[in-house]
C-alpha cells in the first residue's frame, strides 16, 4: 500500500507548473498556450498575415451603440469591400502614387483576455482602412516587390504609350472642360496641348463597392491588369464587372469618380467619358478613350491587388502568451511531500482495514468477539479487550497475539 502511495504521490504531485511569457505571431488558446488578445486603434499602421503587400492603416472603427477608437482582435479572418481608389502618374521624374481604401468586418471580443467574440455578431463591427503606395519613396517588404514591380510596369505603360502623342491644337477640347469648369472666372485662351504642357494624370474612383472574389487571383492575373470582380455602384441593385461602366456612373460633372490631365499653366483638363463628352457636344479624340481605358485598367490592377491582400487574410501582429510547462519537484521538496502525504493517508487507509477486519471478525465468530478497542497505550502497538471463548477471559493482548 504505501508504495502504491508513494508512486502516486510522485506522479501526481511530483511537478511544479513553470510559466513563460512568449511573443507569439498567431493567437492560440489551449491546456499549454494562453494568449491575450490585442488592441487596434485609429491610426494604426498593419500588415496583413501572411505576407501582405500592402501597409494598411485604420482611420475609422464602427461598432454598433458604441463610441470607439479601437478594438479587440485575436487574429480573426477580414471580410473586406473595397470603395475608394486613385492613382496619380508624374510624367516629369516617371513616378506615380496610389491610395486604396476599404471598410472591413472583424469579429471582436468583449474584453482584452476574451477569447469568444461578442454575443452581437461577428460581422457588427466594421473598421475602414486606407493603404498608399509612393514611388518616390516607398519601398515597401521585399516579399511584395514583384507586386509592386507589377504595378509599376503597367503605371509606366501610360506614358510609353500615350505621353508622348499628347498633341492637340488650340479648341480640340471644350472650355467647360479647363478651370473654371463652366463656372464664373477667366477660362484659357491657349488651350493647345502638348507632352511639354503635361506633367502628370490623374483618376480617382469613389462611390462604389468592389466585392471580394472566391479564389485569390492568379499570377497570370497579375501579369495582366488583374482579376474582374464584380462591382456596385453606390444606390444601385446591379452589379458589373467593368470598371469602366462604375466609372461612366460615377464621374458625371461634379462626381465622386474623375480623371484629370494636369497642364502647366493651366491646370487640370478633365476628361470626362465619351458618352459625357458627347452631351457636351464634343468628341474626344480616340487617344484619350485609349488611355482612359488602359488607365481605369491599371486602377482595377490596383483594387485585385488590395482585395487578395485584404479577403480572408488575418491582421499580423504578436501576442503576448504564457506558456505553462512542468518541472519536477527538487529531491528534498518531493521527498517532504511525498512523506507529508502518505503518512497521513496510510493512516487513513490502515484504519479502515483494522475496521474492515473487525466488522469481519464480528460476523463470523459473533457479537463481543472483537467488541471494544480500548486505547492506544504504546506508539506501535495496539491493545484490545478481548472475550475469548474457552480461553483467557477479560486479558489483555498486544497484536498480532490472538486468543488460544
Amino acid at each position: 500500500i504505501y508504495s502504491g502511495l508513494t508512486v502516486w504521490n510522485v506522479v501526481t504531485q511530483g511537478k511544479d507548473p513553470v510559466y513563460t511569457s512568449v511573443l507569439l505571431d498567431n493567437f492560440v488558446n489551449n491546456d499549454t498556450i494562453q494568449c491575450s488578445a490585442r488592441s487596434i486603434n485609429v491610426g494604426d499602421s498593419l500588415l496583413t498575415r501572411p505576407q501582405g503587400q500592402l501597409q494598411w492603416y485604420i482611420t475609422d472603427v464602427s461598432i454598433p451603440g458604441q463610441d470607439t477608437s479601437g478594438f479587440i482582435y485575436n487574429g480573426a479572418l477580414i471580410q473586406a469591400n473595397l470603395t475608394l481608389v486613385s492613382l496619380t502618374h508624374q510624367f516629369t521624374g516617371q513616378t506615380f502614387y496610389y491610395e486604396v481604401c476599404a471598410n472591413a468586418s472583424v469579429p471582436y471580443l468583449t474584453g482584452m483576455n476574451s477569447t469568444t467574440t461578442d454575443a452581437a455578431g461577428d460581422s457588427s463591427m466594421t473598421i475602414s482602412m486606407c493603404a498608399d503606395f509612393d514611388l518616390s519613396k516607398d519601398s515597401g517588404p521585399k516579399w511584395a516587390q514583384r507586386a509592386q514591380n507589377n504595378v509599376q510596369n503597367k503605371v509606366f505603360g501610360i506614358s510609353s504609350q500615350y505621353f508622348q502623342q499628347l498633341e492637340f491644337p488650340n479648341g480640340t477640347f471644350p472650355l467647360v472642360v479647363f478651370p473654371p469648369y463652366g463656372d464664373a472666372g477667366t477660362s484659357p485662351r491657349d488651350t493647345s496641348i502638348t507632352p511639354e504642357k503635361a506633367f502628370d494624370l490623374s483618376v480617382w474612383l469613389d462611390d462604389f463597392i468592389y466585392l471580394p472574389n472566391s479564389t485569390p487571383s492568379t499570377d497570370a492575373d497579375f501579369s495582366d491588369f488583374g482579376a474582374t470582380h464584380q462591382m456596385i455602384v453606390v444606390g444601385s441593385s446591379s452589379s458589373t464587372t467593368d470598371i469602366g461602366t462604375v466609372f461612366g456612373a460615377t464621374a458625371q460633372p461634379g462626381g465622386a469618380s474623375g480623371m484629370q490631365l494636369g497642364l502647366n499653366g493651366i491646370g487640370g483638363l478633365m476628361l470626362y467619358t465619351t458618352a459625357i463628352n458627347q452631351g457636351l457636344g464634343f468628341t474626344e479624340p480616340a487617344l484619350v478613350t485609349q488611355m482612359r481605358d488602359y488607365t481605369l485598367k491599371c486602377l482595377n490592377m490596383i483594387l485585385d491587388l488590395a482585395s487578395n491582400d485584404l479577403q480572408n487574410r488575418a491582421i499580423d501582429g504578436g501576442y503576448l502568451c504564457t506558456v505553462t510547462t512542468e518541472k519536477w519537484k527538487k529531491p528534498l521538496s518531493l521527498v517532504a511531500m511525498v512523506l507529508g502525504n502518505n503518512s497521513s493517508l496510510f493512516g487513513f487507509i490502515l484504519g479502515l482495514f483494522i475496521s474492515a477486519a473487525a466488522y469481519r471478525e464480528e460476523r463470523r465468530s459473533g457479537p463481543g468477539t472483537w467488541s471494544t478497542i480500548l486505547h492506544l497505550r504504546h506508539t506501535h502497538f495496539l491493545r484490545f479487550r478481548l472475550d475469548c471463548t474457552g480461553g483467557h477471559a477479560d486479558a489483555d493482548y498486544t497484536l498480532p497475539r490472538l486468543c488460544v
